[in-house]
């Protein structure tokens, strides 16, 4: 068998393989020529069997023979370089103008998901308005989220909010951008004309209070509970650049911007629907160390910081024995669990004392909500007609703080958050068909 072998690479080295054309096998230096096996040249194969037939002209479609083909396709992308190239300078035109289709369903449904009230109001606007709210809805859960996206890092948080701002230019601009919200909000922007400055204006208290609570504010405080608003102007201030923005945006969709007594009327909602969100959070902000009652409340009522937080992880651990005394006794016994209700404290008459200046601190945050809710219905006569429905927000605010209040003004309350929106939904057709809000 080895001697068959050596015999067929002698054949080989001597005459070629077959279809092959043999050159210099070995090398001056009795080395092996990499080069030694070539293809073959055109006639070596029988042409009878390899015979194909001339592919099909090909005619381009802007016209001219196929040598003008070339030339066209590398002027053609030379010029979508150089437009690439302008486009990331700043000096191409807006590539969408308004008139494109924005797939409103999906961003109702991210806005349901992640802002449920304001979904839901946004949902009674006109549909071209209605699909606008939805995407600046959607856009402003990604910038809230911004810091708990990067797990605290003020560094990276500020990088987030960095780009937020050039997404929005970008947008601004009718120009596109990687991030999928991007060309939704450059045809909402173009299509209503709104106002950039706004937008920028809700990024910058996002990152402003992100850099507070990380520490890296101004103020060099510590983050977490160190920093809190400290008077209700600074929760209004606040709310005015968050909410409000869109609130002002809203009102542009409806074509009611500028008007005095709409825009005032939907800056009382935005600090309305602002501060009935802190009441409604006060529990989970105390889970991550985070405070956002003001001070002067909390002043007012002596109640410390960290007596405010030692309540609401009293009312999580009672919350959760409660739970599980519920579920054994149900399950053990066939019976119903220990009664419970909204009272979450310890034995203690301190921990009572505690809790009870915290319902008080609650409901004097709740009573300055209700002022701007009635601050806002109060200007309903002077409001145009048309600015409205964007003011529909003031309906879940006002359901929930009546809400807020049939449970006592209890922010430890495992009620605190109602159960199904039937009801909001149903006074929200009710103030759309009577002209309220």
């Amino acid at each position: 068998m080895l001697a068959a072998t050596l015999a067929a690479r002698r054949l080989v080295r001597a005459h070629g393989r077959p279809g092959v054309r043999a050159v210099a096998s070995i090398g001056p230096s009795g080395r092996r020529n990499p080069k030694a096996f070539l293809p073959p040249r055109k006639g070596v194969f029988d042409d009878s069997i390899f015979e194909t037939q001339a592919p099909p002209r090909w005619e381009p479609e802007h016209g001219g023979d196929r040598g003008e083909a070339p030339v066209a396709a590398a002027g053609e992308g030379r010029a979508e370089t150089e437009a690439a190239a302008g486009d990331a300078a700043g000096e191409v035109p807006g590539m969408y103008d308004g008139s494109e289709a924005v797939d409103a369903e999906l961003w109702r449904k991210t806005a349901r998901e992640r802002d449920r009230d304001g979904a839901l109001a946004a949902a009674f606007l006109p549909p071209a308005a209605a699909e606008a709210m939805f995407v600046l809805r959607c856009l402003n859960s990604e910038v809230a989220r911004v810091l708990d996206a990067t797990r605290g890092n003020g560094g990276a948080a500020a990088l987030r909010f960095q780009f937020w701002h050039d997404l929005v230019t970008r947008a601004g601009a009718g120009r596109g951008h990687p991030h999928p919200i991007s060309v939704p909000l450059s045809i909402v922007m173009a299509r209503f004309g709104l106002t950039e400055r706004y937008l920028h204006r809700l990024i910058d208290a996002r990152a402003q209070d992100a850099a507070m609570r990380s520490g890296d504010g101004p103020d060099g405080g510590g983050g977490g509970s160190a920093h809190r608003p400290q008077t209700l102007e600074d929760v209004e201030e606040y709310a005015d650049a968050t909410e409000g923005s869109l609130a002002l945006l809203a009102l542009e969709t409806l074509g009611a911007g500028g008007s005095a007594e709409a825009e005032a009327a939907a800056g009382y909602v935005a600090r309305a629907t602002v501060m009935s969100n802190l009441i409604r959070g006060m529990r989970v902000h105390a889970s991550m160390g985070q405070i956002y009652v003001p001070a002067e409340l909390t002043d007012a009522h002596d109640v410390s910081p960290s007596s405010l937080l030692r309540v609401f992880r009293l009312a999580s651990k009672q919350a959760e024995v409660s739970a599980r005394a519920e579920e054994l006794g149900g399950r053990d016994r066939g019976g119903a669990g220990p009664p419970t209700g909204n009272r979450t404290v310890g034995p203690s008459d301190e921990a009572a004392l505690a809790h009870d200046r915290v319902v008080a601190c609650a409901y004097d945050f709740a009573v300055a909500a209700n002022d701007n809710l009635r601050a806002a219905r109060e200007l309903r006569a002077d409001v145009d007609p048309v600015a409205l429905p964007a003011l529909l927000t003031a309906v879940p605010t006002g359901v929930w703080l009546r809400h807020f209040e049939g449970i006592g003004f209890d922010p430890c309350s495992p009620k605190l958050v109602p159960r199904g929106h039937l009801g909001v939904t149903a006074r929200l057709w009710l103030s759309r068909l009577r002209g309220t809000y």
